[in-house]
């Protein structure tokens, strides 16, 4: 074992322990009057879950609050017997593994009652693996084992560690896509796995092991093109776009997780950006083309937008999905300005409308969704994106593209969408081909832009940062409604929607930078 310690290297979280009994988790305090109550039935399940994760043990000046977190590992333990409850569960078991240890390893401490307790978990978990979830689930299994493995010592732990790097290897060849992007499209659990890796890479300083040597190599590799794909899904503000279940709060911003990864590796960590680049010296795209996004950045107006062109997660796994096929996010500068809507839970009523088509930025059709999200992490039919072109027209450039999310309706309708960057504009043209009811294009904007109506087919809408952009109906019929932003897990917002009708198949609507 060398010097290193993990608090010394990565971002600490904030903390979520305000006293001995009284903890803050998804926006939501509980305090316990006579000790923690490990099994509460008034409670968001994912809430009961960060109980259980004990990242207060690596939050910010964890090591002042040393007596309080040895007491609540000893109580975790005494309270809590093998396999019963929420706290067996392999993901919560899988994080509290890694998050005691560094914790142990952090503080010098070695507990002979933490160690039983720990190998307990761990021989548990290699019983209980989510082989039936997979997805980021088996992958925080799988560096579990690595830290138990690493941990320990002897011939169990040494088949723990070979268990542990045999799904890690193999699910980074199964989850990472060759962009550099997460297979389930969250930035936000994109970001999550790269820490894991970063975990992975300063565990292994942290214990010296041989047969680490070829997993070390694959790793630094792959965090450097995750930094590169999340560098791209990023807004000007530094914080994750809004596609899929992604809010804030819960993994580091991407700036954080390149510092870890430079505190790590040195001169090494230069992301690496695998994308198609299109554009010229003023209008800069990038498509990831195996997640499905685009990234066009605009010098003269200010505009960054983030386009979702893509499937919507993988086919046997797409439960942190939303029905967000052709959505687009979009800042001006620093400040964002047309938005997706977030996430704010898993298991509230909420939860259904969050994944609807009507909670993004993109086209409604017969108040369906553009794919059949339903229960909490479930999806049926599904929109599958089709026709995709970038094309340089010398003055601008289009960037087109459909989906047959549809076309199980009455009619078979199949919506299409246009963006066209200009030198100072951008225009979005949604067509819709077939027959349908009633079709709704919302452009959901950031609870910090102030909306003024000029006339029936002009808005002027100005952004947090103070820049003003003037928006122009050019077919349809617009309205500017009301919707919600979830920043936060816990936290919801009203913001206003600019709403369009369209007009014989057809909204055009044109943004101009001021």
């Amino acid at each position: 074992m060398c010097e290193e310690t993990f608090g010394s290297k990565c971002n600490p979280r904030e903390s979520v322990m305000l006293s001995e009994n009284k903890f803050r988790f998804l926006n939501s305090e509980e305090e316990f009057t006579d000790g923690v109550s490990w099994h509460l039935n008034n409670k968001d399940p994912l809430w009961i879950y960060n109980l259980h994760y004990f990242y207060d043990l690596i939050a910010e000046n964890a090591r002042t609050r040393f007596d309080w977190h040895s007491k609540l590992i000893d109580h975790w333990i005494d309270n809590n017997s093998i396999g019963e409850g929420v706290g067996w569960d392999a993901y919560p078991i899988s994080i509290r593994i890694v998050n005691w240890i560094k914790w142990s390893v952090d503080n010098n401490y070695n507990s002979e009652k933490i160690r039983k307790s720990l190998a307990l978990q761990t021989r548990w978990l290699l019983k209980n693996l989510e082989r039936d979830l997979l997805a980021n689930h088996y992958f925080s299994n799988g560096k579990a084992l690595v830290f138990s493995g690493l941990f320990f010592k002897g011939e169990e732990s040494k088949k723990w560690l070979e268990s542990g790097l045999e799904i890690i290897d193999e699910q980074i060849k199964e989850q990472i896509l060759s962009d550099g992007g997460h297979f389930e499209r969250s930035p936000m659990y994109h970001a999550l796995i790269l820490e894991d890796l970063l975990d992975l890479l300063l565990a292994a300083k942290v214990w010296s092991n041989a047969i680490l040597t070829p997993s070390k190599k694959k790793w630094e590799k792959t965090i450097q093109i995750m930094l590169g794909w999340l560098e791209y899904m990023s807004h000007p503000d530094g914080q994750i776009g809004f596609f899929n279940d992604s809010a804030f709060g819960i993994s580091h911003r991407m700036g954080e997780l390149a510092d870890y990864a430079n505190n790590i590796m040195g001169n090494q960590t230069a992301p690496k950006y695998l994308t198609n680049t299109y554009g010229n010296k003023k209008t800069i795209i990038n498509h990831l083309s195996p997640s499905g996004f685009i990234r066009v950045m605009q010098k003269s107006s200010g505009f960054v937008a983030i386009l979702d062109v893509g499937e919507v997660g993988p086919s046997y796994n797409p439960g942190h999905a939303h029905a967000d096929t052709l959505s687009f996010e979009m800042s001006c500068e620093d400040s964002r300005f047309i938005v997706n809507g977030g996430t704010s839970s898993y298991w509230s009523k909420n939860r259904n409308y969050e994944r609807s088509t009507a909670a993004h930025s993109t086209v409604e059709i017969n108040g369906e969704s553009s794919s059949q999200t339903w229960a909490n992490f479930r999806v049926a039919k599904r929109a599958f994106p089709k026709s995709l072109e970038i094309k340089d027209y010398d003055d601008s450039w289009a960037i087109t593209c459909a989906h047959d999310g549809y076309k199980r309706l009455r009619g078979s309708p199949v919506h299409k969408r246009e963006w066209i960057f200009e030198e100072s504009a951008v225009l979005i043209r949604d067509m819709i081909e077939g027959t349908f009811r009633e079709a709704h294009a919302r452009f959901i904007l950031h609870p910090s832009v102030i909306c003024e109506q000029l006339s029936s087919i002009e808005w002027v809408f100005r952004t947090g940062g103070g820049r003003t952009i003037l928006a122009e109906i050019k077919q349809g019929v617009s309205l500017l409604g009301w919707s919600q932003y979830a920043p936060y897990f816990g936290r919801v917002l009203k913001t206003r929607c600019l709403i369009i009708k369209p007009r014989e198949g057809c909204s055009v609507l044109k943004l101009n930078s001021g």
